[in-house]
């Protein structure tokens, strides 16, 4: 597993290794890039909820994302839970290794590249730590206990993530004329926590990080780091570059979600990340 981590060679290396080179079609070097087109960016803490339930569904036609700023997620927590991320990616690879192996079953785990059983093209430029984060505290014995810590914010901010995911799931209910607890129950009580490390790569125009894809689930909320510029959205067949604004979550439309409600053409937007050069 220590040869197959990317955060444990990726820095001895000043060129990509073969397996990791995708094909001359899908590097984003040969990508079509939009230009002047931003995402949506979403302010929840509006007076306006009729004017807020408007945008939103507006995004995810138009788009299948949005970002949300006033989202009521504390500053402080955040940046714990980048930070613990961060702390937990640095570590040896024998400590991660050993810190998301504890589930039998393997709902916590640490992988590279991609959880696909079929072998794709190329490698991705990438490494995640995956666990599922039950609102009840189930199968938080099987999350890492390094860094210290852990598990306290790790588990602070996954509730507060599941008042954020439900309180946007109400209000497209809202928009969608359905009751507001449509999506809530069975629909939503497996949510999962993905950390995604994505190393300094020295060759970013030959690899991604992602491959273009399409979640499958309701929602999914992103953090990202400020001043790493890796997701991009497909929109009309170029690639919009969604920027990370300060203190914002970028919210995703799934699969699920659009086949739950096809009245309305809600849009599971395709999107991949792209790798970044050392500095």
């Amino acid at each position: 597993m220590d040869r197959m981590l990317v955060s444990s060679w990726y820095n001895l290396h000043s060129s990509v290794l073969s397996s990791y080179v995708q094909p001359p079609e899908r590097r984003p070097g040969n990508a079509i890039l939009a230009s002047g087109k931003l995402v949506p960016v979403i302010d929840l803490g509006g007076h306006d909820r009729a004017d807020i339930i408007r945008n939103i569904l507006k995004s995810s036609q138009d788009y299948g994302f949005f970002q949300v700023i006033n989202h009521e997620v504390s500053k402080d927590l955040v940046d714990a839970t980048l930070n613990i991320f961060k702390e937990f990616h640095a570590m040896s690879a024998d400590e991660k290794i050993n810190e998301s192996s504890k589930d039998p079953n393997g709902r916590c785990k640490l992988y590279t590249s991609s959880r696909r059983t079929t072998k794709d093209v190329a490698e991705y430029w990438k490494d995640t730590l995956s666990h599922q984060c039950q609102p009840s505290g189930e199968f938080m014995e099987y999350w890492p206990e390094k860094p210290v810590g852990y598990r306290e914010v790790v588990g602070k901010y996954t509730q507060e993530l599941r008042k954020l995911g439900l309180k946007i799931l109400e209000l497209l209910c809202e928009g969608l004329g359905l009751q507001p607890e449509y999506f809530c129950g069975g629909l939503s009580e497996n949510p999962v926590v993905l950390s995604h490390y994505y190393p300094p790569c020295p060759e970013p125009s030959l690899t991604l990080g992602t491959s273009k894809h399409k979640d499958p689930n309701l929602i999914t909320i992103l953090l990202q780091e400020i001043g790493i510029n890796a997701l991009q959205v497909l929109k009309d067949g170029e690639w919009i570059g969604v920027e990370p604004v300060p203190n914002a979550f970028v919210v995703n439309i799934g699969i699920m979600l659009q086949e739950l409600h096809q009245k309305r053409a809600l849009l599971q937007a395709v999107h991949n990340l792209v790798s970044f050069a050392k500095h």
